[in-house]
C-alpha cells in the first residue's frame, strides 16, 4: 500500500516503478490507479490497507497537511502495532519540521530528505528485498 500526497505524485510513481522493476509480481496499492470507477474509494482503501503485506508513507509537508494521508497514517500505525511491528515502512521524503510526531520519531525511517531521487531508488531496492 503506498500512501503518498497528490504534490508528491512524482516521487510515489518513481519508487513504484522502481519496485514493478526489481519485483514483476508485486502489486502496488495507488488510490488513481487501483480502485475501479464507481467503486466507494474509502472501503477499497481500509481493504488494502488491512491485507497488504507493507504500507509504505512517503511522508512529506503535504503528507502531513492532508487529512487523508494522516487517516491512513493513523490506521498504518494500528495494523503495524497488530501484525507485531513488521509492515509499517515509513519513508521520509521531505523535511516536515514539527509535523513528526514523536511516535513516528521512535521508528526507524528511510531517509530520502530532500527529495533525494538517487537515495529514493536505493531505499526502493531494500523494500523490494523486504517483500521478495
Amino acid at each position: 500500500f503506498l500512501s503518498y500526497a497528490a504534490e508528491d505524485r512524482d516521487a510515489a510513481e518513481q519508487l513504484a516503478g522502481r519496485l514493478r522493476a526489481e519485483l514483476a509480481e508485486v502489486r502496488v496499492f495507488d488510490y488513481r490507479l487501483s480502485i475501479d470507477i464507481g467503486q466507494a474509494w474509502q472501503q477499497e482503501i481500509d481493504a488494502a490497507i488491512e491485507g497488504c503485506t507493507k504500507i509504505v508513507a512517503l511522508m512529506s509537508p503535504n503528507y502531513f497537511a492532508s487529512p487523508e494521508c494522516k487517516e491512513e497514517l493513523m490506521v498504518a500505525r494500528l495494523r503495524h502495532k497488530r501484525s507485531n511491528f513488521s509492515v509499517f515502512f515509513p519513508l521520509y521524503w521531505k523535511d516536515a519540521g514539527q509535523a513528526l510526531a514523536l511516535w513516528l520519531q521512535a521508528i526507524t525511517y528511510s531517509d530520502c530528505r530532500e527529495g533525494d531521487a538517487q537515495r529514493l531508488d536505493e531505499v526502493s531496492k531494500r523494500l523490494a528485498t523486504q517483500l521478495r
